[in-house]
């Protein structure tokens, strides 16, 4: 979103004034209103975040606006996935918002920058990597939520360049490989 926009979004008048006969008359221009909020998330839980972003809409008046949310800072409980974006997302749209722009790449989170572990098997740290990370998606197929994919897919990474075997053709080779563990030949070729 550009500075212009969160100008507006600000509350920020665009226009021009008329003089006439020692008077000004200001004729706004502002292609619409808007809200800003900046949102300091620093040492808060998920779980209040989520309570924080419902009472910012229950107290909002956003009709007819663009609403732009800047929610930043690092959670001390809970992932960044905990945090029902889609439903506020989903409220401020169904509250007659023209738009919203949902700024949160500065959202951080303890729990999921941190992963500790005390095996030191490479193989059981990946599994805990990737029960991590499915753990915070929301997948409708039963396939994408069990290990085996994410486990066959990065054993097909790890599989080197043969001796002489030249990068267009490693890449094709890696390629079919992956096609072939994500059970998407059908899909592809169909």
């Amino acid at each position: 979103m550009g500075s212009r926009s969160r100008k507006y979004s600000k509350g920020e008048r665009r226009g021009f004034y008329i003089i006439e006969n020692g008077r000004s008359k200001f004729i706004d221009l502002t292609p619409f209103e808007g809200i800003y909020r900046d949102i300091d998330v620093a040492g808060k839980s998920a779980f209040e975040v989520n309570n924080l972003l419902k009472e910012f809409i229950e107290k909002t008046d956003v009709r007819n606006k663009v609403v732009v949310l800047k929610v930043h800072g690092e959670l001390i409980r809970g992932k960044t996935s905990d945090i029902d974006f889609s439903y506020i997302k989903n409220e401020i749209m169904k509250r007659g918002a023209i738009y919203l722009h949902l700024n949160r790449s500065q959202l951080r989170s303890k729990e999921y920058d941190i992963i500790v572990s005390s095996e030191s098997d490479s193989q059981k740290i990946e599994e805990e990597i990737f029960m991590e990370v499915i753990k915070g998606k929301k997948f409708t197929e039963e396939r994408l939520l069990s290990l085996e994919l994410p486990k066959a897919l990065f054993n097909q990474l790890k599989v080197q360049k043969k001796e002489g075997e030249v990068s267009l053709d490693y890449e094709r080779r890696m390629k079919e490989a992956a096609i072939e563990v994500l059970g998407i030949k059908k899909l592809l070729e169909g």
